[in-house]
């Protein structure tokens, strides 16, 4: 026989029994759901941390000054439930006094959060941990909500800029594509002219140049062969970069103009200083470790994305890597 105690759920099991303690049971719609344990009621609510497809849909929406607002509800609401997590640490039993003095509308309706608040304020203080739990995870749900709406804030940003860029980044982007420079007033999209004004150019094959960028899939290495492409476009999040093949050593270039040496072998890029190629705080949406290309002295680059804002070729210029 092991001599190993028993777990901490294993306990309370025992001492519930010894107890008279019932599991817990709540009400939703008139179904009824019993626990035995916090680890099965933990369980029940991690479907409930994400956002609804409608919801989600509500919110891509909202116009940009009702998203504001609403996140900084959400940051509220999220700092008052942290502050009582914090408290219970100090009087677990705490927890039952939030619920049974709480306002039930403070919860979503969402998932049927609100109506499993309410179940819960009307359990004893024998079930303050699956109180515990239950505000726990509704703060993941929050959380998620938060992640969303300021994804969405970022993104339309990031469109915006895409969409208006300033002249004098437009010059710097063409002066490296072509080593002209041409007056932009009236352009729309920085993509289109990154194309556009690089199939002039001799030195690029224009069937590598991207007429139309797609996502690389996240966490597979795909390979360029740029043996024949002097200058690769490539989209990190939203922002465009070129990759130069004509000197030594290829460049990373931004429209700005920022240059950063690959090196031979593994390149990380990201905003942590962690990262041998590190962005500065202006490319917001890019990752902290958001893209690795490897350079090989056959002239290929591996790119490898982790991130969750994506990195962007054409689909006909690379190929995966097999496994």
């Amino acid at each position: 026989m092991s001599d190993k105690p028993p777990g901490r759920h294993r306990q309370l099991g025992i001492l519930n029994r010894f107890f008279g303690v019932s599991s817990l049971k709540i009400t939703i719609e008139s179904q009824t759901f019993e626990f035995e344990t916090t680890d099965e009621f933990r369980k029940f609510l991690a479907a409930r941390t994400e956002i609804p497809a409608s919801k989600m849909q509500k919110m891509l929406e909202k116009a940009d000054r009702y998203l504001v607002e609403e996140a900084k509800q959400l940051a509220e609401a999220e700092h008052k439930i942290n502050e009582r997590l914090a408290a219970t640490v100090r009087d677990p039993g705490s927890i039952d006094s939030y619920l049974n003095d709480a306002t039930m509308v403070r919860f979503t309706q969402d998932y049927d959060w609100r109506q499993i608040m309410f179940e819960l304020s009307k359990h004893s203080t024998d079930f303050s941990e699956f109180k515990l739990e239950a505000v726990a995870a509704y703060l993941a749900y929050l959380q998620s909500r938060i992640n969303i709406v300021n994804g969405i804030i970022k993104d339309r940003d990031s469109r915006a800029r895409m969409q208006a860029p300033d002249k004098e980044s437009l010059d710097t982007i063409e002066t490296v594509v072509t080593g002209a420079s041409v007056d932009y007033s009236d352009t729309a999209d920085i993509e289109e002219s990154i194309r556009v004004q690089a199939m002039k150019t001799s030195h690029v094959d224009e069937h590598a140049i991207p007429a139309e960028f797609t996502r690389i899939p996240r966490g597979q290495t795909v390979i360029v062969d740029v043996g024949k492409i002097s200058r690769l476009p490539v989209k990190i999040a939203s922002h465009a970069f070129i990759v130069d093949n004509s000197g030594s050593e290829p460049l990373l270039i931004s429209r700005k103009g920022d240059r950063y040496s690959l090196k031979s072998g593994e390149n990380l890029i990201g905003r942590s200083s962690k990262c041998s190629i590190v962005l500065d705080s202006g490319f917001d949406d890019i990752s902290r470790q958001h893209l690795i290309i490897e350079y090989y002295p056959d002239k290929t680059l591996h790119f490898t994305d982790l991130s969750s804002s994506g990195t962007q070729l054409r689909k006909n210029v690379y190929k995966i890597k097999p496994e």
